[in-house]
């Protein structure tokens, strides 16, 4: 192989290699997502839930603005065990036949208050359960999501980012806002 061809290859190698990254990234944020492990209505299920759990504020976008059933879906698809991936889609089905059978509607169709006290109930069993809630797992990932986002670490922490000088014995004012790194 002639070194022309050669310089050639390796350009289109490392162009290549860092456009890759870049795209599966935005593919999480894209309008056209579509499901690896969950169908499109559990991924409209959780994207509600967590928008009940982190809604919108004037100073930071909610769950659902930051589609983070997208993130999950590839999430739990590709880091969970069978387990816990069989434990969430039961309990999706789980949240939709409770509110069903007691309110007589999807979760989807309730009002904001309704939501927010099912998954209120749902906390609570969480706490008194002696094996793994499907809601712990749920909550933790809507959490995890939204605080690794970018807007989750500028606009609801205070951002700074590294490298940063240190400063060990740094002072903190009542009702600031916690950090990130």
């Amino acid at each position: 192989m002639d070194r022309r061809k050669m310089l050639q290859l390796i350009s289109l190698a490392t162009a290549g290699a860092s456009l890759i990254p870049a795209a599966l990234l935005q593919s999480c944020q894209s309008e056209s997502y579509k499901g690896v492990f969950f169908t499109s209505a559990e991924m409209n299920l959780i994207d509600e839930i967590g928008e009940t759990i982190l809604p919108k504020t004037p100073s930071s976008p909610g769950a659902k603005e930051l589609k983070i059933a997208n993130f999950i879906d590839t999430y739990v698809a590709d880091c969970y065990t069978s387990t816990h991936q069989s434990i969430l889609k039961q309990g999706l089905i789980d949240i939709q036949e409770r509110t069903k059978a007691t309110l007589g509607r999807d979760f989807l169709n309730l009002q904001q208050p309704q939501q927010h006290e099912l998954l209120v109930i749902l906390d609570e069993e969480t706490k008194s359960s002696t094996t793994l809630h499907y809601f712990s797992l749920i909550k933790s990932l809507v959490l995890f999501t939204y605080f690794t986002s970018e807007a989750g670490m500028t606009q609801l922490l205070r951002y700074e980012p590294i490298p940063g000088k240190y400063i060990g014995n740094y002072p903190f004012k009542q009702g600031e806002k916690a950090w990130a790194l």
